[in-house]
């Protein structure tokens, strides 16, 4: 059983920041990655079956519309139908090119500062454009990829990460293409993250996360070895905005994971915590940092230590097997 350490051997114990897996995962070299992840990204491209051979006559129904909305951009409704229209035009002429991502992009820019009271949604439609614009381009995806400096075994067991910082992003799309990641955001939630099933190193830390039901994404990722959920907002709202996203203990379909011996440990109520224990409690977590949420108090640090038995490093405190 993992214990931690007493709070006189806290200090003695604390080592630098991302100590071990998770310090690696910020040194990056930005490397030539062709031959790694062009030939698989060409593998992963997606066909649509039912994509008609000849969609000329839809093409001219959406140009046609495109210059009838242009005359309406004095108003949020022709701003957002054009934006909709020029995504769809995209679309339809290829699914790996975005002609019109950059005026889209500004359209929904344009929207936030119109109309303030639907600024997150304008927000999180522009996220989902600039994420799907990243990844649609061999080049454009190539220059937000990196490698380890300091890995020097083969390829195929070296991780190619994707660094998405300073993008601003609220809401991420489609992941085919993607296997692991280090966001430095502003997710409010991870919806859509369960699609990286090789996902091993997950940093999102200095977001906007208020609980962990927005990270019921992470259940999925069985392969998730190292998180940084530090410096978020998790435990800080009164009123979750998120719950809706993660099943209840009371839910059928997860009914049966709910034992009742284990509403008791070590004095810590697992009803308390049921949000964390059931994001947390399938995953097989090496180092886990969930420093700067008002959640990360000693109880719920003695919580974790217990529901992760795997757990080596939480908040770069060291933790230590008790002597049989």
């Amino acid at each position: 059983m993992y214990n931690l350490p007493e709070k006189n051997q806290w200090m003695d114990l604390v080592q630098k920041k991302y100590h071990g897996e998770m310090n690696n995962s910020y040194i990056y070299e930005p490397d030539s990655l062709e031959s790694d992840l062009v030939l698989p990204l060409d593998h992963l491209s997606i066909k649509n079956e039912h994509e008609l051979s000849d969609s000329s006559w839809q093409e001219k129904i959406i140009d046609e519309e495109i210059s009838n909305f242009r005359e309406l951009l004095d108003c949020k409704i022709g701003k957002l139908t054009l934006a909709r229209l020029l995504t769809a035009r995209d679309a339809l002429v290829s699914s790996q090119q975005s002609v019109h991502s950059e005026e889209v992009l500004r359209l929904y820019s344009e929207l936030m500062k119109l109309d303030p009271p639907h600024s997150q949604f304008y927000k999180d439609e522009h996220s989902l454009i600039l994420f799907e614009k990243v990844i649609s381009g061999r080049e454009s995806l190539l220059s937000y990829c990196f490698r380890y400096r300091n890995l020097t075994s083969s390829s195929s067991s070296n991780p190619i990460c994707l660094r998405l910082n300073g993008l601003s992003l609220s809401r991420l799309g489609s992941f085919e293409k993607l296997l692991w990641t280090s966001a430095t955001m502003s997710f409010a939630s991870i919806e859509g993250l369960e699609a990286m099933q090789l996902l091993s190193h997950l940093n999102l830390s200095k977001n906007k996360l208020g609980s962990f039901t927005s990270l019921e994404s992470l259940r999925h990722l069985k392969s998730l070895k190292v998180l940084d959920i530090s410096y978020n907002e998790i435990g800080a709202h009164s009123v979750d905005t998120t719950r809706y996203l993660c099943s209840s203990p009371l839910c059928h379909s997860i009914g049966s994971e709910w034992d009742g011996s284990e509403l008791v440990t070590d004095g810590v109520s697992l009803v308390s915590y049921w949000e964390a224990f059931f994001i947390l409690k399938g995953l097989k977590l090496t180092q886990l940092d969930i420093t700067g949420n008002a959640i990360a108090d000693e109880k719920f640090t003695a919580f974790l230590a217990e529901v992760l038995p795997a757990l080596k490093w939480l908040d770069d405190i060291h933790l230590f097997n008790e002597p049989d």
